[in-house]
């Protein structure tokens, strides 16, 4: 599986196809489930691709949350601590 980390509008085109994962933000979106996300796509060892180029928003959010993940191995964050990023 792969992951797919970037803006929407640069995700988009991964959405649905076989293979990719994608979250794309939606209307019950949240940060921690975003981290969550991650947690999972590493645990299952996915590769990632990043897609995008200016990290910003949400995409910026899910690069500080995958290193947090890769650096602590931890399932259990202080997610929204920094909202000004999202």
């Amino acid at each position: 599986m792969i992951t797919v980390l970037g803006k929407l509008d640069d995700a988009a085109a991964y959405i649905g196809r076989d293979g990719y994962n994608v979250y794309a933000k939606s209307d019950d979106w949240t940060p921690q489930k975003n981290f969550y996300w991650l947690c999972d796509s590493v645990a299952r060892g996915d590769d990632f691709l990043i897609v995008s180029r200016d990290a910003s928003g949400q995409f910026l959010q899910e690069l500080r949350d995958l290193l947090y993940i890769l650096e602590f191995n931890s399932d259990s964050p202080e997610v929204g601590d920094d909202d000004d990023a999202r």
